[in-house]
């Protein structure tokens, strides 16, 4: 390193203090070489003084002749490098000796030397952006990062976003500066840096390609409201509900039956099938966006399945068998029908025209007219609605007012009636009575006859009763007892004429 270099002789005499200054002694300091400096240092070197007490030296330094700063005290030493000058100022020095009772001697000739200015600077600094790199995509929080060099030092690094500053200049050697991508539209931008040096001289980095992307969406939909259930049948129930909302959109919903999951819907509607009959199920609905994040449930809703539809019908009504009551009514019966549910009645039909229903087995029909044909049928149905087909057809005709009773005797003997009417001793007679009306016929047989039975409306031996419901005939069989002992057997052997 160049340096300046001065010498100093001190007197031969010994020093004396005389008013704070040195008389007895004289200092001499002369430049050995041509003054030179660096741009920030000089140093300085003398003769060493010969007295035996001699301590040390001062050194004096100033940037004006003859006014100098504090007394640097360098020990006993011949040399001192004076340090940090400022390039392009003028420095003066002086040196002084001190012995060990503290004596001072006069200054040395003073010295002057120039501190050089530094050498102009222009080379740039070299500048590198490594964070994010090119091509990338990007979300979030991004650190862009740089690495910086210079030949004498860099004195900072400003980073750009589309050519526009980013952030403050960074002074220190990280070279870093964060970048909240959520404040800026998705989209492809530009990164790059920029570093200088002291002197001025500055470069710009190649320049970085990225793209920003939407930020995460954490925002849930909003809760799908007024939903409702309604049954369509014994395993079907039809779900609705209004549409949520969503900061991005709707990707579609989710539906819960007693708090499961049982399916996912783009709509607003689902239709849950393949139920049990007459069960109770509750319904849930979520809406969730194409995150992921996914609304709280709905409000709850219920509802309970119909019961399975009834197609059967019941069984066709057998047996069926009408009597007349009287001259206007008649009595109508059948077998009960069975269904596999249950039999809710039966239909009546009067000449193939509906009369009237009934649930029990049985009916009476009045308001007849007399000599009248009337056909009946019946039919059952169910509480679903279905029908059986009809019954066998009773075919009744209502009598008149009067019914003729008419007897026929075989053999001998007499037939009477009561009520009153007949009185037939004779091969046949007959009468009229009221239709309705019950009459009771007795048969008895002259001497050596006997009653053998009834035929016709009645059988048997004995009484005959008979209710009138229309013309009857009665036939009594008499035969003739067997003869006892002797010849001809009695009086009267053959029938009456």
């Amino acid at each position: 390193m160049p340096r300046h270099r001065f010498h100093v002789w001190p007197a031969p005499l010994t020093p004396k203090i005389l008013a704070g200054f040195i008389l007895g002694g004289c200092l001499l300091l002369t430049p050995n070489l041509v003054p030179a400096a660096t741009t920030d240092s000089a140093t300085l070197s003398w003769t060493a003084n010969s007295e035996s007490d001699l301590a040390g030296y001062n050194v004096y330094q100033g940037t004006t002749s003859g006014s100098y700063g504090p007394a640097i005290d360098v020990g006993n030493t011949t040399i001192y490098t004076a340090q940090n000058l400022q390039a392009g100022l003028t420095y003066y020095f002086a040196t002084t000796a001190y012995d060990s009772s503290g004596n001072e001697s006069l200054p040395s000739i003073e010295v002057n030397i120039p501190i050089p200015a530094p050498p102009s600077d222009t080379t740039p600094p070299s500048v590198t952006l490594t964070a994010p790199s090119n091509g990338s995509t990007v979300s979030g929080i991004v650190t862009l990062t740089a690495t910086a060099t210079d030949n004498v030092g860099v004195v900072g690094v400003q980073f750009h976003l589309n050519r526009t500053n980013w952030g403050a200049e960074d002074t220190t050697d990280t070279y870093s500066v964060s970048w909240d991508t959520t404040g800026v539209a998705p989209g492809q931008y530009s990164l790059t840096a920029t570093a200088r040096d002291a002197a001025g001289n500055s470069r710009t980095a190649t320049p970085v390609s990225v793209t920003v992307d939407a930020p995460p969406d954490a925002t849930p939909p909003s809760i799908p409201e007024t939903l409702t259930a309604q049954v369509v049948s014994s395993s079907e129930i039809s779900l609705n509900w209004t549409a949520s909302t969503d900061n991005v959109g709707i990707t579609g919903y989710h539906v819960f039956r007693n708090g499961a999951f049982i399916a996912s819907t783009t709509t607003t509607s689902y239709q849950d099938a393949n139920l049990a009959p007459l069960s109770t199920y509750t319904y849930t609905v979520t809406a969730w966006d194409a995150a992921g994040n996914e609304s709280m449930p709905s409000t709850s809703v219920s509802a309970t399945t119909l019961a399975v539809p009834d197609t059967t019908p019941p069984s066709i009504p057998t047996g069926m068998t009408g009597t007349m009551l009287s001259t206007s009514a008649v009595a109508l019966s059948w077998e009960a029908s069975t269904d596999n549910v249950q039999v809710a009645g039966y239909q009546v039909m009067r000449n193939n025209v509906p009369l009237a229903t009934t649930i029990t087995p049985s009916y009476q029909d009045s308001g007849l007219s007399s000599g009248f044909p009337y056909t009946y049928t019946v039919g059952a149905y169910d509480q679903a609605g279905n029908t059986s087909g009809l019954s066998n057809p009773v075919n009744i005709t209502i009598s008149p007012s009067t019914s003729i009773l008419s007897v026929s005797i075989v053999g001998n003997g007499m037939v009477t009636s009561s009520p009153t009417g007949i009185r037939c001793p004779s091969n046949s007679c007959s009468t009229s009575y009221g239709t309705g009306s019950t009459v009771t016929v007795t048969a008895k047989p002259d001497k050596r006859w006997k009653f053998t039975g009834w035929s016709g409306a009645c059988s048997g031996t004995g009484e005959c009763v008979i209710q009138l419901l229309n013309n009857q005939v009665v036939e009594a069989t008499f035969s003739q007892r067997s003869k006892r002992g002797g010849k001809g057997g009695g009086k009267g052997g053959g029938p009456k004429k």
